[in-house]
C-alpha cells in the first residue's frame, strides 16, 4: 500500500473513531465506549504504520515540512490521549483531543508537500530541534482542550442549571490542573526546541536565524513565560487561566499559518 492510499486510511479511521465518540459523548452508552475505544487504538495504529512507510519509501524522516509537523503532533495527541486515560481513568478528555488530532490530519490533504532538506546541515541538533517543538505544540493543544472545556463547564454551573456538561465532564479543578500542568510542559519542551533550534542555525550558515516564524515562536515563548512567572500575582486561576491558554492557542495557530504559507525562515 503505497503511502497517499494510506494517508486516505487513516483519514477514514479519524472518521468512524470521531463517529464512535461523538456517539458515545451524547448517548453515554456502554456499547458506544467500548466502540469508541477500539476505533481510536485502531487509528493509532494505522497512523503509526502510515509514519513508518512515509519514513521507509521517503528515505527521510517525516520531519521537514508543516504537513509532516501537523502529522506527528496529531500523532503524538493520541499518544498523550492514553497517557491521560491510562493514568487518570478518566475519558471525557477524549474527543476533543480526537478531534483536533483529525483536523490535523485532513488539513494536510489540502497542504502541498514538499520539505526543506536541501542543503541545510541535517543532524541530531535539528532533530531535536524539531521534536521538541511537535512535542510543546501538542502540550499546548492538550491545554487547549482542558481550557475550553473548563470553560464550557463553568458556563453550565454559572447557570446554576449543570445538566450536559455537568455529566460528561471532569471537575473544574481537575480541568484546571491538567491545563496548568500540559502548559508548562509545553513551555519546557518549547524552551529546549528553541535552545536546540538556535545552536543548529549557529552552526549553519545558510539559515537565518531571526526569520519571521523564529522571531514570533520567541514572542509565544516570552508569553507563556509571563503567565508561568506572574500567574499567583496577577490571579491567573480559574477562568482567568482558561482564557490565557485560549490566548495562547490563538498565537500558535498564527504560527502555523506562517509556516503554511511559506512566511519564515523554514517551513517546519
Amino acid at each position: 500500500m503505497s503511502v497517499e492510499v494510506l494517508a486516505y486510511v487513516v483519514l477514514a479511521a479519524y472518521t468512524i473513531a470521531c463517529g464512535t465518540n461523538l456517539a458515545h459523548f451524547f448517548r453515554l452508552e456502554r456499547g458506544w465506549e467500548r466502540a469508541s475505544t477500539l476505533a481510536i487504538a485502531l487509528t493509532f495504529a494505522l497512523h503509526s504504520w502510515y509514519l513508518v512507510l512515509f519514513a521507509l519509501e521517503e528515505q527521510i524522516l517525516p520531519f521537514f515540512s508543516i504537513r509532516d509537523f501537523l502529522v506527528i503532533i496529531g500523532w503524538f495527541l493520541l499518544l498523550f490521549l492514553f497517557y491521560l486515560e491510562a493514568a487518570t481513568h478518566d475519558r471525557s478528555f477524549r474527543l476533543f483531543l480526537l478531534l483536533i488530532s483529525s483536523i490535523l490530519h485532513l488539513s494536510t490533504q489540502f497542504i502541498p508537500y514538499y520539505h526543506h532538506v536541501g542543503s541545510l546541515q541535517v543532524g541530531p541538533l535539528l532533530g531535536v530541534h524539531i521534536l521538541m517543538v511537535m512535542i510543546s505544540y501538542a502540550c499546548f493543544i492538550v491545554s487547549f482542550s482542558a481550557a475550553l472545556m473548563y470553560v464550557f463547564l463553568y458556563s453550565e454551573i454559572k447557570r446554576r442549571r449543570p445538566g450536559f456538561f455537568f455529566e460528561r465532564f471532569t471537575s473544574l479543578e481537575r480541568l484546571e490542573r491538567l491545563d496548568l500542568v500540559a502548559q508548562r510542559g509545553g513551555l519546557l519542551f518549547l524552551t529546549l526546541g528553541i535552545l536546540a533550534g538556535y545552536a543548529w542555525a549557529y552552526q549553519d550558515p545558510v539559515i537565518g536565524v531571526m526569520g519571521l516564524r523564529t522571531v514570533f515562536t520567541v514572542l509565544i515563548w516570552l508569553f507563556y513565560c509571563a503567565g508561568a512567572a506572574y500567574r499567583h500575582r496577577i490571579g491567573l486561576t480559574g477562568l482567568r487561566q482558561a482564557r490565557f491558554t485560549l490566548f495562547g492557542f490563538g498565537l500558535l495557530l498564527c504560527n502555523v499559518a506562517l509556516g503554511i504559507f511559506g512566511l519564515g525562515s523554514h517551513a517546519f
